[in-house]
């Protein structure tokens, strides 16, 4: 059994999340409402959603948006999921390495990484993919990245927002940038996910031994850093960057 097809984690997620939308460690209903109240976007617009999972999130971004929502992610069987329950017309969802996307210049008016820029695992990548995601947006488009620096990834101890890999990159290529510091609201949620977790471990771990085991392993880590201060705990923002009229690839080539 997977996560997304387990009713022990179904109720994990409500207890944690606030909503049942299959998240894997991922964002909060606070969290999504608060990116519809940053960024505002016409009834029809095209969203891409990098990194979708089972499509709980595509669904909820397409509903709130009224928008098309297309949704990719590399794990077969979590879009096999997704595509078989969904009923909105407006969703697609697509089986693809997102390091490998293609799609045309001015294609999208918002492109979500929701907690899954990570999983490029390089600088170069990184960098790279924020690249081509920039260029797929319409003028007045808006890239979004939620972004929590923990110990596997570039940076650790610098609570700067401008100092994280994303950060650099906005401020390298002279993007126009916004950032919500979600830092301590963030440590309180991994403190109640930790709680949740301990009780409901046992049914956790029978229904999807594997994927909690690692996700246990995940909670241990982060509950120890949100504990910590400014020199050293856990950071976490949301950056919304926005495509400027007549900024396009020779831009990015140049920053």
């Amino acid at each position: 059994m997977r996560y997304f097809e387990s009713t022990a984690y179904a109720e994990y997620c409500k207890r944690v999340y606030g909503c049942d939308m299959k998240q894997m460690g991922m964002i909060s209903v606070d969290e999504l409402s608060l990116l519809e109240q940053e960024i505002k976007l016409p009834t029809n617009s095209r969203i891409l959603d990098m990194g979708c999972g089972a499509g709980g999130i595509s669904l909820y971004l397409s509903e709130h948006y009224q928008s098309e929502v297309v949704g990719i992610d590399y794990d077969d069987e979590a879009i096999e999921y997704a595509n078989k329950n969904k009923d909105n017309k407006a969703l697609q969802f697509h089986a693809m390495d997102y390091n490998e996307i293609q799609y045309d210049d001015a294609t999208f008016d918002m492109v979500c990484f929701i907690d899954t820029l990570y999983f490029t695992f390089t600088r170069d990548k990184l960098r790279s993919l924020l690249d081509k995601c920039y260029t797929m947006l319409k003028d007045n488009g808006k890239l979004v990245v939620f972004w929590t620096n923990l110990p596997q990834m570039f940076e650790m101890n610098d609570p700067a927002a401008v100092n994280t890999e994303v950060g650099k990159w906005g401020v390298e290529k002279s993007i126009a940038m916004n950032f919500v510091d979600l830092t301590h609201k963030h440590r309180q949620f991994w403190a109640k996910a930790y709680a949740v977790a301990g009780e409901m471990d046992d049914m956790l771990q029978n229904e999807i031994p594997d994927e909690w085991e690692h996700l246990r392993n995940e909670r241990k880590i982060v509950s120890g850093l949100c504990k910590k201060g400014d020199g050293g705990g856990i950071f976490r923002w949301l950056y919304i960057f926005t495509k400027t009229k007549g900024f396009g690839k020779k831009n990015l080539c140049s920053g």
